[in-house]
């Protein structure tokens, strides 16, 4: 069964996702997959379609998340779009491992931008910088 680990550039980010065991008063992500998924979209909206380098430092805690998390959190067709888009075939859509592996690297570009957010701002206001990040870089638009 494919899984998805989770880059070490996320433990910054852990405490703002909802079954953290130390989260911060309220949660920016409902699950450890949401995060993955948003830091592997944020990513992309980063360096596009050249795949960044593989990513080799994962964490322990969280443990890695099975693909079934992503179907049935309705997160799969996401990581399809992604695969897809960097893989400019269908074909990927037969190999989940590559499709995993496609996740961790965007994420893990992700990841250290939300980080490089989070030591430009404070625990509280991160929510705001999150949300003004997003308006950000959905108003730029995609080019692809």
């Amino acid at each position: 069964m494919s899984q998805v680990r989770v880059p070490r550039s996320a433990e910054v980010t852990l405490p703002f996702c909802r079954p953290w065991h130390d989260r911060q008063g309220s949660a920016c992500f409902d699950s450890y997959a949401d995060m993955v998924v948003f830091a592997a979209g944020l990513g992309f909206s980063k360096v596009g379609k050249n795949r960044p380098q593989g990513v080799s430092d994962f964490l322990d805690q969280p443990y890695p998340i099975s693909i079934e998390v992503f179907k049935n959190q309705h997160l799969y067709p996401v990581l399809l779009l992604l695969s897809f888009a960097v893989m400019e075939s269908s074909q990927i859509a037969r190999d989940e491992k590559r499709i995993c592996g496609i996740l961790e690297d965007y994420a893990e570009v992700g990841f250290l931008a939300l980080k490089k957010l989070l030591s430009d701002t404070t625990a509280q206001e991160f929510h705001i910088e999150l949300g003004r990040l997003i308006l950000e870089t959905s108003s730029k638009g995609l080019q692809i």
